[in-house]
């Protein structure tokens, strides 16, 4: 079984684990353009990046066209199926939770009817139910994509190890050849040592018989 086999595996057992200890989406407020909105909201067990890319990527399936708006995504006058047939605009946002749970984040659906208005239970419990049920079934692809990020990131890391790797394995070459010549060159220069020693003691001996022989001239 290879690394990415190992690691898939892994993290989709995960998957399973976490998809049955979802939260129920519930309703409560968030603040937006200074004001506090109506919303659903459902907390969600990956990352806020995992959360964000998933709700986008499952709202692009439907053909729904969005633009950055701040820290929120806008579905400016579209009409989904699974919110009823009304002409809505569409808020989405996601939040990191404590920083003690760094896998878990907080998923934010805005609606807002034809006339501005943002749906609540007591406008229109009927859509925010159809919000509400749609969020229980994107959790389980906000899981897939967090488990694929994380796999995507242990690769790299592993891709990146694997990359040092090679490079100690071929400097460790690199240095085991430098320490041959090293011991060469050494080898050598105590060779050239003796030699020059030897040359050395030659040299003076000829002095001395020089010497001699200039003394013996008096």
């Amino acid at each position: 079984m290879n690394a990415r086999t190992m690691f898939a595996t892994f993290f989709l057992s995960l998957l399973l684990v976490n998809t049955t200890m979802a939260q129920k989406p519930y309703e409560t407020t968030i603040d937006f353009k200074r004001m506090k909105r109506p919303a659903v909201c459902m907390q969600v067990y990956a990352s806020a990046e995992a959360a964000d890319k998933a709700l986008y990527e499952e709202l692009a399936k439907e053909g729904l066209p969005s633009r950055n708006l701040g820290d929120f995504r806008e579905y400016a006058n579209v009409t989904f199926s699974k919110f009823g047939k009304e002409n809505i605009t569409i808020y989405t946002a996601v939040r990191k939770a404590d920083k003690n749970y760094p896998n878990t984040s907080f998923v934010y659906i805005l609606v807002s009817n034809s006339s501005g208005v943002f749906i609540k239970s007591d406008t229109d419990p009927q859509m925010v139910q159809q919000v509400k049920n749609y969020l229980e079934n994107y959790h389980i692809a906000a899981k897939r994509v967090d488990a694929d990020l994380q796999i995507e990131r242990q690769i790299d890391l592993i891709t990146k190890g694997d990359k040092y790797l090679f490079n100690l394995n071929r400097d460790s070459l690199d240095l085991e050849k430098k320490r041959k010549d090293i011991e060469i060159k050494i080898n050598e220069n105590k060779n050239n040592l003796q030699m020059q020693r030897t040359e050395i003691k030659r040299q003076e001996q000829i002095l001395d018989n020089l010497r001699r022989k200039r003394e013996e001239m008096d």
